[in-house]
């Protein structure tokens, strides 16, 4: 059984960091009043390119839930309701429960939850702004 090491930590870190900044420098499209209902797509295509260099990167259970733990707690930080963490938390255990099915090898599959992945991150950001 694999474990998480210090190399799988620090990927972790990277990829969550270059996340979050290609995440927020995206979301500042929304200032402009014409792009603010594309942003979920804008940013689900802007994160879409490290967030799957980082799943080709995973071969252990937990590192995608790690990271969407840490994105939801930072996500919170900045101002959402507490429900994002739990949809984060949510996320990353479908994402590692189903890439784990086919030993992180599958990459239709590895596609489909970066899609599933993006439909809950922008489900709860969207949905919850007015909460």
């Amino acid at each position: 059984m694999n474990k998480i090491n210090v190399k799988d930590l620090i990927n972790i870190g990277v990829f969550t960091a270059l996340y979050l900044v290609l995440f927020f420098m995206a979301s500042f499209l929304g200032y402009v009043p014409v792009l603010f209902p594309a942003l979920p797509v804008i940013c689900a295509a802007v994160v879409g390119i490290p967030f799957m260099l980082f799943l080709s990167r995973v071969h252990t259970f937990g590192m995608i839930t790690i990271m969407s733990i840490i994105l939801g707690l930072f996500v919170f930080l900045m101002g959402r309701p507490w429900p994002t963490i739990l949809i984060a938390v949510g996320a990353g255990l479908v994402t590692d429960f189903l890439l784990k099915s086919k030993e992180y090898k599958s990459i239709k599959l590895a596609v489909t939850m970066e899609s599933i992945w993006f439909f809950f991150c922008a489900t709860a950001c969207c949905s919850l702004m007015s909460w």
